[in-house]
């Protein structure tokens, strides 16, 4: 997928205001990032690592129960 189509730039640039904002991610924010990669209705390589990063970066502890449960399903359903 050429970077034409893939939205992992806007992605990333998404992600510094996200955690800029109060260093975690609340569940529209979630939701926000994934409307962006799911754009196109495919979340490619690039997509997928840019997510990877994100979800690196969040612990349990940082993010409410059902925002940890969200990231777990995106992960599986997605394999990230």
């Amino acid at each position: 997928m050429s970077d034409k189509t893939s939205n992992w730039k806007k992605l990333a640039d998404s992600v510094i205001s996200i955690f800029s904002n109060n260093g975690t991610i609340d569940m529209d924010e979630l939701n926000y990032l994934m409307s962006v990669a799911l754009e196109d209705n495919v979340i490619d390589e690039k997509e997928r690592n840019v997510l990877k990063g994100i979800f690196a970066q969040i612990s349990k502890e940082m993010v409410s129960a059902e925002v940890w449960a969200k990231i777990q399903e995106i992960r599986k359903q997605h394999s990230i």
